[in-house]
């Protein structure tokens, strides 16, 4: 599952990083100003962004970091979302606990409309944008992981 799962978060940051081109050549950077005009002619447009944002961190969260943990020999039975954060953190596949946490609070901030609060929308916009790069990391270095964990168990057969 893991392969399949690294395929789904690779074509999602691939449409991501589109969404973002897209908007940064019409608009420039999302700000108050253009917020409106973005929000008026292309709301397909950041529902896009916020579902595949939103896909990209759940699929990470919920299964792909237990997989790879697995998959390294952690024995995840009985450990708390924080401890496998921590293992995260220790084998390098996440930056820190707290960045990790931001950017799930990220996530959680556009899965409600919040129309008066155009700077708090467009802050969490341009966050979104700007960890675009982060996710590419994180599944880089998953998948680095999970070639040295195939590597090891080719060796041993």
């Amino acid at each position: 599952m893991l392969d399949f799962h690294l395929k789904v978060l690779n074509e999602s940051i691939d449409i991501l990083k589109g969404i973002k081109k897209e908007l940064i050549e019409k608009y420039g950077e999302v700000d108050i100003s253009n917020f409106e005009d973005i929000k008026f002619l292309d709301i397909k447009t950041l529902d896009a962004l916020a579902y595949r944002f939103g896909k990209v961190q759940s699929l990470l969260g919920e299964k792909v970091f237990k997989e790879i943990l697995e998959k390294l020999g952690y024995d995840l039975s009985d450990k708390s979302y924080i401890d496998i954060l921590q293992y995260l953190e220790k084998e390098g596949i996440i930056e820190s606990i707290y960045r990790w946490k931001k950017l799930r609070e990220i996530r959680n901030s556009l899965s409600h409309d919040y129309p008066e609060e155009i700077e708090f929308v467009v802050g969490a916009l341009n966050e979104m944008l700007n960890n675009i790069e982060t996710f590419e990391r994180i599944v880089k270095k998953i998948e680095e992981k999970n070639e040295y964990a195939d590597k090891i168990t080719s060796e041993r057969n």
